[in-house]
C-alpha cells in the first residue's frame, strides 16, 4: 500500500481546502479570488482518485468494466 501523501484524492482535498481558506480570506484581505473552474477540476481529480483507489479498471470481452480483479483467495490473504 502506498503512503497516503502519494494519493491523488489526498492532494485534491488538501488543495481544495487551501482554496476554500484563500477564498474565505478574500473579502478581508483584498486578495484575488480563485476561479470556480479550478475547483471543478480538483473535484474531478478527487473523484477520479477515489474511483481508481481499489485498482485499475479493466475491460472484459463481454462489455462490462470491472474495477477490482482480486479473487476471494487474494482478499483472504490480505486480511
Amino acid at each position: 500500500m502506498k503512503p497516503f501523501w502519494r494519493s491523488k484524492t489526498f492532494w485534491s482535498v488538501l488543495i481544495a481546502g487551501l482554496i476554500g481558506l484563500w477564498n474565505a480570506l478574500v473579502p478581508e484581505t483584498g486578495l484575488p479570488p480563485v476561479p470556480d473552474w479550478l475547483i471543478t477540476i480538483l473535484a474531478a481529480l478527487g473523484l477520479y482518485g477515489r474511483a481508481t483507489a481499489t485498482g485499475p479498471l479493466t475491460w472484459r470481452g463481454n462489455g462490462d468494466a470491472k474495477g477490482d480483479t482480486r479473487t476471494d483467495a487474494d482478499r483472504s490473504r490480505l486480511r
